[in-house]
């Protein structure tokens, strides 16, 4: 009887050792882990119907440690959802998922690679008209512009400089690339394989994305009085709006040079800018939306100018349309169609908010309100535009800046890259 006590309280020890050693690992070995997760769905139960979103609870275990929990829809190649905390009660969004019969199933993963999977869950799917969530992720930084190009994503983080995501999977942006520099990056605009961004010492860079997994410079150009928000890139021209150091064009036919070519500075402080032809739209913050010739870079003329309020930070331009992001006040249209006489249409004014950015897709307008989050307009008649059905969603963050992408809506949510879908009425 000794020798089995002194025998268990010897193995008992060897536990103890071992679980301490573990725990002061960096990391668990896993060269040896052949073992798979054991993996089970507790919610919901089969034939549910779930509206707008599916809520899947995942019970996961492993004889080490399970990584992370997926789930799947069918016709689905790509997760829907990731969980890497237990416990794992992971949220798929339905807003890109037809209505009707429907499966699931979940995937539990360990540190080695291995996995297990469910058997598929039978239920439907249905969805209301709205402004739903689809994805986010953290920037490590202050998002403050984004914009998209392919199944890239790019977003002026501040101090976090320039950031990439593969969209590819827009409920699970996958981090590409980033890029400091010593000054805040204010804004941010894409050319597959070239990113330009602008930062607040009036410091321009052309970055590049052919290499995997990586942003590398390309070019960077300083100018004296400029401070780089907003870009737009149009063929061979990128445009800079620079704050009160004006509009600046740049020659960006190379890829590993920028060269200055003319600036309009009438003193206005140039928020952001739009090229569309041989037309620069510029959002002017004391002075509202001023259009400039620019097809004679070295001879920049005024062609328009609709005085605003204080606070113009954002134009976009659909078609013959124009649409100016004007604070308090909020959503302008104006007919563009005889630039030599431009036409006002109307005035969106949403009550309690402060518009920060504009930007659309179709009939439809998006709006970034800061604290509030996201609007949707419905703009078919820009002589009348009205607030969509169900067009709100009130993000975490703050929402600075919108981009309308494939369908999408991008948004700038300052610690967050937040990705909204609009099902139509």
């Amino acid at each position: 009887m000794k020798l089995t006590y002194f025998r268990r309280l010897l193995c008992a020890v060897g536990a103890i050792l071992c679980a301490l050693w573990l725990a002061a690992c960096d990391e668990v070995p896993t060269a040896n882990d052949t073992e798979k997760p054991v993996v089970s769905i507790t919610d919901p139960e089969p034939n549910s119907t779930a509206t707008d979103s599916l809520v899947v609870t995942v019970n996961a275990s492993d004889n080490v440690a399970v990584a992370f929990v997926e789930v799947y829809v069918s016709g689905r190649t790509a997760p829907m959802a990731v969980d890497s905390v237990a416990p794992y009660v992971l949220m798929v969004p339905l807003a890109d998922i037809s209505p009707g019969p429907r499966q699931f199933y979940a995937t539990a993963y360990d540190a080695a690679g291995n996995s297990a999977s469910t058997d598929p869950v039978s239920f439907t799917a249905a969805r209301t008209p709205g402004l739903r969530f689809l994805g986010r992720v953290l920037v490590n930084g202050t998002a403050v512009d984004v914009t998209a190009s392919g199944n890239v994503a790019v977003l002026a983080a501040g101090d976090g400089g320039v950031v990439a995501f593969d969209i590819s999977n827009v409920y699970v942006p996958r981090f590409i690339g980033r890029y400091r520099t010593g000054n805040p990056i204010l804004g941010v605009a894409l050319k597959l394989p070239v990113i330009y961004a602008g930062a607040g010492d009036g410091t321009i860079l052309a970055l590049s994305t052919s290499v995997a997994d990586t942003l590398i410079s390309a070019a960077r150009l300083v100018v004296s009085g400029i401070h780089a928000s907003q870009l737009s890139i149009l063929n061979t021209t990128l445009s800079v709006a620079g704050g009160t150091g004006g509009l600046l064009q740049l020659n960006a036919s190379q890829a590993d040079t920028l060269i200055q070519l003319g600036r309009y500075d009438q003193g206005g402080d140039v928020r952001d800018v739009e090229l569309v032809g041989q037309y620069a739209y510029i959002a002017e913050a004391a002075l509202g939306m001023r259009v400039l010739d620019v097809s004679k870079a070295d001879s920049i003329d005024a062609v328009y100018h609709f005085l605003a309020s204080t606070q113009a930070s954002d134009v976009y331009i659909a078609g013959t349309n124009a649409y100016l992001a004007d604070g308090n006040s909020g959503v302008y249209a104006f007919s563009i169609a005889n630039l030599a006489s431009p036409v006002y249409l109307s005035t969106f004014n949403p009550i309690g908010r402060i518009v920060n950015g504009v930007k659309g897709q179709g009939r439809w307008l998006y709006t970034a309100n800061g604290d509030v989050g996201v609007d949707v307009i419905d703009a078919n008649n820009p002589n009348a535009m009205v607030a969509a059905p169900g067009g709100t969603f009130n993000t975490i963050g703050y929402a600075h800046k919108v981009a309308a992408h494939d369908g999408y809506v991008l948004v700038a949510d300052n610690e967050y890259f937040t990705i909204l879908k609009y099902v139509e009425p």
